[in-house]
């Protein structure tokens, strides 16, 4: 996921946020890209043939962007633990 983060390395939540699940690698079997909106809510696109407007959540937001920091992904009514395993500083706004 690329997110915004605030002095204390806090995910803001007042950002989209993108990302995807699965690997971008060229012929993956498995790739989902998404948006994050900022009230964790997951959009997956018009031409996914998925519904907008999911109950699909992700707790990040305020989370620390640090590796090791762990996050929920709420699908199905079933919730699922992701840890953070590498943060990328793409650089000053």
């Amino acid at each position: 996921m690329d997110v915004i983060v605030d002095e204390q390395n806090h995910v803001l939540k007042k950002y989209m946020t993108f990302g995807f699940m699965g690997s971008a690698r060229p012929g993956a079997e498995k790739f989902f890209p998404f948006g994050l909106r900022t009230d964790g809510t997951l959009a997956n696109g018009s031409d996914t043939g998925e519904p907008d407007d999911t109950d699909e959540r992700v707790n990040i937001h305020g989370k620390k962007a640090e590796v090791g920091e762990l996050f929920t992904f709420l699908q199905d009514g079933e919730e699922y633990t992701y840890r953070i395993a590498q943060v990328v500083n793409l650089g000053e706004p």
